[in-house]
């Protein structure tokens, strides 16, 4: 279980392949997916598998700034 958690982890660089969004927007979303979490009261937890969700997909696609959001809900809605 281990051995396929390090093949699936984000790789560190991963935004330097992004070439429409960029670490700011994604900071952006992190916070309005904190805001979503509180905002619902739903676990920690969920979030951190959101923000976990969302760092493995953008590490594994590029993606373009009008879907960076989309990635964030669907990443929140398989999290919960």
């Amino acid at each position: 279980m281990r051995d396929r958690e390090v093949k699936v982890r984000p790789k560190s660089n991963y935004m330097s392949r992004q070439d429409d969004i960029n670490a700011e927007m994604r900071a952006i979303l992190i916070d309005w997916l904190s805001d979503v979490v509180q905002e619902y009261k739903m676990h920690q937890e969920t979030f951190h598998l959101a923000v976990s969700l969302v760092d493995r997909t953008l590490s594994k696609f590029r993606a373009n700034r009008e879907r960076l959001q989309l990635i964030g809900t669907t990443a929140m809605m398989i999290a919960s």
